[in-house]
Order: structure tokens, then sequence, then C-alpha cells
């Protein structure tokens, strides 16, 4: 951990609190949140029960739509790693 930064749970427990919180005040509606892969990862952790010590037995995908259901504040997973989007992009490399 970096000194004075926020530890795993921390974190986890703050990202979870944020989108419980939207999906809250959005209920039955789609929403869209952008965020980076330790937050995504603390989503997918929450909905399925997984300890946040548990080794990661998953992949994480940059760009990727990972989608999840809220009800009455339980938690689905709905699809996961998604890149269907990035499908014949390139990259950099290509130019």
């Amino acid at each position: 951990m970096i000194p004075e930064g926020e530890s795993v749970r921390q974190r986890a427990e703050r990202g979870v609190l944020c989108a419980a919180e939207i999906a809250a005040r959005h209920p039955g509606r789609k929403v869209l949140l952008v965020t980076h892969g330790g937050i995504v990862e603390s989503l997918l952790r929450h909905a399925l029960g997984m300890d946040l010590a548990s080794p990661r037995t998953f992949s994480l995908f940059n760009g990727s739509l990972n989608t999840f259901s809220v009800s009455d504040g339980r938690w689905q997973l709905d699809s996961w790693g998604d890149t269907h989007h990035l499908r014949n992009l390139g990259t950099s490399d290509d130019w």
C-alpha cells in the first residue's frame, strides 16, 4: 500500500458504495460507469461474493464492457470482458 493511500478493501468499499448509490438513484434504468480495472474487479468480486484476498482467477481486459444488474440491493453479473467493440480497430503500431 502507498503510504497514506487507501487499501484494496477501502478502494473496494468506496467503489461498490458509489456504484450502488448510482444504481439506487436510477432504478430500472441503464447507467454507464467508466472506471479503472481496480474498481471493475471490486464490482465483480462483490457481485459474485468473492473474497478480496482470494487470488484473481479471471482476466481484466482494457476497454472491455462488463455488465451488472442491481435489483433490491442484490448484484448480478450479466456479462464480463466483452471486447467485441474493439475488433478491427488496429493499434498505433499499425500507423
